[in-house]
């Protein structure tokens, strides 16, 4: 999951410490370690939180600091690439905040261990689609603990576009010719012409990418930009420079606030591409007890609702949902119904074959 993804939904009018972290990461510096606290400790005497650039707010730790009197350390990662480098190097944090499509690449890498549920008091609250996500579970072990979900789908003007039918279809419509755009990633525009053209992303052999291939084509001269940075994706969106556009759902709520009259099809009849953030215990947590601690603070539904009202995306907690208002719902463009959206995802896993997929789309943008 790149740090973009949560570029929009991280605002403030003033310099948070949520605004100067994803700084930090921003600018390359991957692993800083903070021990932010509410009263002096030790840090030595904290778990080490892994974790992208921004997503390690005290609301999401109220559990843990109400038990040590501190926050856990907090260290961060730019891409999950870059984390995978670092805990190969020698890095031993004790709890990695990744995405679920990750876990068996880490796995296989040897530098997670297996995740105990019972000893995480919130894992009966989570859902149980989360918690049993595409590479959770392996060899009868649990491998993650899931904290939150996206979506990456179309995002429209609703006064610009006409919508009979929600399609990813839009994004191949001629009459918005130069002004559409798509996700500058496999992870994202692959699979998103792979559900529109009815094929299963993470399952592609070779006739499957050519028939992908050859709906990117199609649709390559349709598009203004192919691009990741969601602020001026939005920035042309509000402009109506761009009228439709495949996005991350932070991105609706940012155009929300704003006040820009947008829809986001939560319901394509293709369905969904969608992702889950998770947590992961590493290999050699030097602090084993407090690790868990952290994980079960996450995922307590107090700090579900501050992901959702903070973040902009779901939370893995289902009486999370029961703490947020309808308005704050509404603000955040998050529909309240979780599973209405879930059992239309396609949920993101490796892909098979993605070194040729890779080429593929690369050979797309350039025309080839």
């Amino acid at each position: 999951m790149n740090i973009q993804r949560f570029r929009d939904r991280i605002f403030s009018g003033r310099m948070s410490r949520r605004e100067f972290n994803r700084c930090l990461a921003s600018v390359g510096i991957a692993t800083v370690l903070l021990p932010v606290s509410r009263r002096l400790a030790r840090a030595d005497d904290q778990a080490t939180y892994y974790t992208l650039g921004g997503l390690a707010e005290d609301g999401l730790f109220q559990r843990y600091i109400d038990k040590y009197g501190a926050m856990p350390n907090t260290a961060f990662w730019g891409d999950e690439e870059e984390a995978l480098n670092k805990l190969r190097s020698g890095f031993e944090p004790d709890v990695t905040y990744c995405g679920s499509y990750s876990v068996a690449r880490w796995r296989e890498a040897g530098v997670l261990q297996p995740i105990d549920p019972d000893r995480l008091s919130n894992w009966p609250d989570l859902f149980e689609r989360l918690r049993n996500v595409t590479d959770a579970v392996y060899d009868g072990q649990q491998w993650l603990a899931p904290v939150g979900w996206g979506m990456t789908s179309v995002i429209y003007r609703s006064d610009l576009v006409e919508v009979d039918e929600e399609s990813w279809g839009l994004l191949w419509d001629k009459r918005y010719e130069g002004k559409l755009a798509m996700i500058d990633g496999v992870a994202d525009a692959v699979a998103g012409a792979a559900i529109y053209a009815g094929i299963d992303p993470y399952t592609m052999g070779d006739a499957e990418i050519a028939k992908v291939k050859d709906v990117l084509v199609e649709q390559r001269p349709l598009l203004r930009l192919y691009t990741s940075d969601m602020t001026s994706l939005g920035q042309a969106i509000a402009s109506g420079e761009i009228v439709a556009a495949m996005t991350w759902n932070d991105a609706y709520a940012s155009l929300l606030r704003e006040g820009v009259p947008v829809k986001y099809m939560f319901h394509p009849k293709e369905g969904i591409s969608a992702f889950v953030s998770c947590m992961v215990l590493n290999r050699n947590a030097a602090q084993p007890d407090k690790a868990y601690d952290v994980m079960d603070s996450v995922l307590d539904a107090q700090s579900g609702a501050f992901w959702m009202t903070t973040y902009g995306y779901g939370h893995a907690n289902e009486k999370a949902y029961d703490l947020v208002t309808d308005e704050q719902f509404a603000a955040i463009g998050l529909p309240k119904n979780t599973m209405s959206v879930l059992d239309n995802g396609v949920f993101q896993s490796r892909m098979q074959n993605e070194e040729k997929i890779v080429q593929m789309f690369e050979a797309v943008k350039a025309g080839i």
